[in-house]
């Protein structure tokens, strides 16, 4: 179709046999990635090939550093990047891959002396098209308190967009014409998971108080599918000075990938999976801290005549796990594959 622009190959014929990082805007006339090298593409990117792309390697996104947030408990993992490829032909054996970041895990004792939510995971503020498809981040785990006041788990927020709006939202982008440069990207951002809390503590040194409780684990980052909340700490025993065990963090969610081919064959995968969530604490004489929730999965887009790539994995990532007395997180929601022929965009 000659009205799609798979840019003019300045950059001519590349083969990449050694780990390397590719420019935010690529244009090549044929690009070969070999099997055993790792290429990475910024947050963001926009790879064209006005022949064809083969990726017998892999080809990874760069994730949203910093949008898993920071707390007392495990760190939240951070969301999957975006990208977008635009080539001729898609051939090859390897990966196309933007998956969240796991959750952090801890066996940190907890200092809490009061309850209150760590920092959330929101991403920044971004002017969209509509509403619903901005809240993607997740609420922070509550700290865990004395006198098994174990805290509550991370909650999640919705997905980015409701899945019933999606298709009716690219499809009024393609057919506009500006799929080049006016992405989707710069409005849909995976949401990084939220850190678990801090675990308690017995502050007063009196042993006939319990021992501070686990903290909740941190809830996982949305985006095509919801993260899972984060599971609540467990109470504490008996004991001067005792300490609860820290929550783990919540997984980011996965990013996005925008494939546009006339043809793609061979045997390419593409994953943007959502983290899984962080394990908390374990500890014999001690209120372990709840599991953190799985990162929501991300989104595929392909546009092509008939072709899909030989396998691909949108899924929602597992929750972290818990011992003693805590509770686990929750598994994220799978995410979103969606196919459109190449005619939608004329």
């Amino acid at each position: 179709m000659s009205n799609i622009n798979y840019g003019i190959g300045i950059n001519g014929d590349v083969t990449i046999s050694s780990n390397t990082t590719l420019d935010r805007f690529a244009s090549y006339q044929n690009l070969v990635i070999e099997s055993g090298t790792t290429v990475t593409a910024p947050l963001g990117a926009v790879l064209q090939v006005a022949d064809t792309l083969t990726v017998n390697g892999t080809l990874t996104v760069t994730r949203r550093v910093g949008s898993g947030s920071n707390g007392g408990g495990g760190n939240g993992g951070d969301g999957g990047g975006s990208a977008f490829i635009l080539a001729k032909n898609i051939d090859g054996t390897g990966t196309i891959r933007a998956d969240g970041q796991n959750g952090g895990s801890t066996n940190g004792n907890g200092n809490s002396g009061s309850s209150n939510r760590v920092s959330s995971a929101l991403p920044p503020a971004i002017v969209a098209r509509t509403d619903p498809m901005i809240e993607t981040g997740a609420l922070g785990a509550q700290n865990g308190g004395e006198y098994n006041d174990n805290g509550s788990g991370g909650v999640s927020n919705e997905s980015i967009v409701e899945v019933d709006m999606l298709n009716v939202w690219l499809e009024d982008w393609l057919v506009s014409g500006g799929y080049v440069t006016k992405t989707p990207m710069a409005k849909m951002l995976s949401g990084g998971g939220s850190a678990g809390g801090d675990g308690g503590r017995d502050s007063n040194n009196n042993n006939n108080n319990p021992a501070g409780a686990g903290a909740g684990g941190g809830g996982g980052g949305s985006f095509g599918g919801r993260g899972g909340n984060g599971g609540s700490g467990g109470n504490g025993p008996t004991g001067s000075n005792s300490h609860g065990k820290d929550g783990g963090g919540g997984a980011g969610a996965g990013g996005l990938i925008i494939l546009l081919a006339e043809t793609i064959s061979g045997a390419v995968s593409v994953f943007t999976r959502g983290g899984n969530g962080g394990n908390s604490g374990v500890h014999n004489n001690a209120g372990d801290g709840g599991g953190g929730g799985g990162g929501g999965g991300g989104v595929i887009i392909v546009i092509s005549d008939g072709d899909l790539p030989d396998s691909s994995d949108v899924s929602g990532g597992s929750p972290g796990s818990t011992n003693n007395g805590g509770h686990s997180g929750n598994s994220g929601e799978d995410g979103i594959l969606v196919h459109f022929p190449l005619s939608v965009i004329g």
